[in-house]
């Protein structure tokens, strides 16, 4: 399977190993692409990075290491 069919924005192939057992009356379908490398009526295209990444102005202080952390982050491997 690849990662960009379901709108990630990468192109990531993966195996995907699904095991049920015999004794459970159930059959998987693996779900259908949402995106497709060429746009089609049924598909809209991959995903492109530029669409997700944003300046980095935009992100808040709170989703930074502050120094102290990264300070004792740093000491702590020491130990």
């Amino acid at each position: 399977m690849n990662a960009a069919d379901f709108g990630v924005p990468q192109k990531r192939q993966r195996s995907i190993i699904l095991g049920i057992r015999n004794n459970i009356p159930l059959k998987y379908d693996f779900p259908e692409p949402l995106h497709s490398e060429q746009e089609s009526f049924f598909t809209p295209p991959y995903v492109p990075l530029k669409e997700v990444i944003f300046d980095e102005s935009q992100i808040e202080d709170k989703y930074y290491f502050s120094e102290r952390a990264v300070q004792g982050m740093l000491n702590a491997k020491k130990i």
